[in-house]
């Protein structure tokens, strides 16, 4: 974004002595790139022949204004009945040791010789934005030896955010660009980008961007804000600042319209999307597809998480259809039909659990109080409605809240009446364990071992 050949001859002759090592400099670095972008027309030129001799990718790139500054709402505005109108004149850069660069030294001129031949029409003011308080005094001086007449008193502003220089533009009626030498002019674009009338130096990188869009945005008339500049001549190209900005001024309400077309036409033809699609691709980063062209997406699932929530399903269904009753009998030794089983895991009896069953037959065969044996029919429903467990209830959950309930109710499960119903339970008589009935959890417990 840099050439030191074009731009360090207006700062110092130390500054120029040095040319040569820096564009050495800048060259070991290009020679040692897999791709080089060059900002703006005019460096991507002033670098082409090295790198085509290096063998090395070359691209330019260019940017794209703010959204602070495209987001601005510019307009000339109303005036109402005054006398001598004001007239604001913007200027934004450090002016020492870069007066001659920027053209700062021009744009003070200018304005001081626009000043005297719009006297009796306008009162001018010129701001310059980015003074660095150290330097005040001196960038003071520099501006009031070409502001002569007496006319302008120039306000030095100190650097600046974006949301402040934005504010600057809102409020002026023109923006100056007249370095001598501008690799490309940044500050120029953001001005074309928020709607304001603007004026810059031909030996810019910018200047060469509006030649080519303005003709193919078809607004040839915009290049006017083009100023020709010998660039050694500082009398002449002075005076040919000091005219084109009286012709702005005088103009003003219509330069607003035609800067406000320029800018909804820029703005629309995203001419910076290309060069940044080629820096992304260069960078190894994918070009996003259009949103359209993407397919909606679903929550990814791993297969075992599918397939866990189908046997979860199914499982589900069958423990709610296939419940049996409480009055089912099934010979412990027959295999259980094939119907019943439910696809959940089963573990293995524990030995609690069968230390559970031992010691339920051994409490039968003791128990021959009739009304022992009513209290345990009452508790058969409570029982029988615990032991189906909820449908949202995983199998490995269910599994361990029965393992639980059988050792804890194993008296009361094991000890459960015969198909006689309730004549054996008044008589007192038990069921013995070759005999006894299936409990309503037959497919989730494990009374056929026993």
């Amino acid at each position: 974004h840099v050439a030191p050949e074009e731009t360090e001859h207006y700062k110092s002759d130390e500054k120029a002595l040095g040319v040569g090592r820096k564009e050495a400099s800048i060259q070991d670095d290009l020679g040692k790139a897999d791709v080089v972008f060059s900002v703006g027309p005019r460096i991507q030129r002033h670098y082409a022949r090295f790198l085509r001799q290096h063998k090395v990718a070359h691209h330019i790139f260019l940017p794209e204004p703010s959204k602070v500054f495209s987001d601005a709402n510019v307009s000339f505005g109303e005036e109402g009945d005054v006398r001598k109108p004001e007239r604001v004149i913007l200027s934004i850069g450090r002016v020492l040791n870069v007066e001659r660069l920027k053209g700062h030294d021009l744009a003070a001129g200018g304005v001081d010789k626009a000043a005297l031949r719009l006297d009796h029409l306008y009162t001018l003011r010129l701001r310059v934005r980015g003074i660095d308080e150290n330097d005040f005094k001196e960038s003071k001086r520099i501006l009031d030896e070409k502001l002569r007449s007496g006319r302008v008193k120039p306000t030095l502003l100190p650097y600046g955010t974006q949301k402040e220089i934005r504010r600057d533009m809102e409020n002026c009626h023109l923006v100056l660009m007249p370095s001598r030498a501008e690799p490309f002019g940044l500050v120029g674009l953001e001005a074309i980008a928020a709607g304001v009338p603007v004026l810059i130096s031909e030996h810019s990188g910018l200047a060469e961007l509006i030649e080519e869009l303005s003709d193919s945005l078809e607004q040839p008339t915009f290049r006017h804000c083009i100023v020709k500049m010998k660039g050694n001549d500082a009398t002449t190209d002075e005076e040919k600042w000091a005219e084109r900005i009286e012709d702005v001024i005088k103009n003003a309400r219509s330069e607003f319209e035609e800067a406000r077309a320029f800018k909804e036409k820029l703005l629309a033809s995203k001419y910076w999307e290309e060069s940044h699609q080629k820096f992304l691709q260069a960078c190894g980063i994918t070009v996003h597809t259009p949103r359209a062209s993407i397919p909606a997406s679903t929550p990814a699932e791993k297969p075992d998480q599918r397939s866990l929530i189908e046997t979860l399903e199914e499982g589900e269904s069958c423990s709610q259809l296939e419940q049996p009753s409480l009055t089912q009998t099934v010979t412990p030794t027959a295999p259980i039909p094939a119907g019943k089983q439910v696809d959940t895991p089963r573990k293995p009896q524990t030995d609690d659990m069968k230390h559970s069953a031992v010691k339920a037959e051994e409490k039968a065969t003791d128990m021959t109080d009739g009304d022992e044996s009513s209290k345990r029919v009452e508790k058969r429903p409570l029982l029988a409605q615990s032991g189906r467990a909820p449908a949202t209830k995983s199998p490995t959950r269910l599994l361990q809240q029965e393992e639980i309930e059988l050792e804890d109710l194993a008296v009361t499960e094991e000890t459960r009446l015969s198909p006689a119903g309730e004549e054996q339970g008044e008589t007192g008589e038990t069921q013995t364990v070759g005999d006894r009935a299936c409990c309503p959890r037959c497919p989730h417990c494990t009374c056929s071992v026993l």
